[in-house]
């Protein structure tokens, strides 16, 4: 079975599709085995959050998540070395075509908020 890779910026898939599952009324099959995620360290505390919930459901399902960037998702990626890989940047062109199986899904858009404290002293 052809194995496929997803680019983190995918996970939501992962976890709305167990929720679509779950509400529905036929008997669920039994989900077991690990996932392996590496990459953006933005992106890491999102995918524990959801792997703690996903095992909520699944707990025969264990997770091997680690960060160490956003070049390494690619690169884990690509290297099958990992289920997904997350990715906080925009992905090259080339990254796609090098692989049949790399899937792209934008979980969302990167901003910068400026928090002023009214402790702050400078003027």
């Amino acid at each position: 079975m052809k194995k496929w890779f997803m680019i983190f910026l995918i996970g939501g898939i992962l976890f709305s599709q167990e929720s679509a599952i779950a509400q529905t009324a036929r008997e669920e099959p039994e989900i077991k085995g690990t996932i392996t995620i590496s990459g953006a360290w933005a992106l890491y505390p999102m995918a524990v959050k959801w792997a703690e919930e996903f095992q909520k459901q699944y707990a025969q399902v264990n997770f091997d998540i680690s960060a160490g960037g956003a070049g390494k998702g690619m690169v884990d990626c690509l290297a099958e070395v990992v289920d997904i890989g997350m990715v906080s940047r925009d992905i090259y062109p080339e990254e796609i075509k090098s692989s049949d199986d790399i899937h792209v899904m934008l979980l969302g858009r990167p901003y910068t908020v400026l928090s002023p404290s009214m402790n702050n002293s400078i003027p």
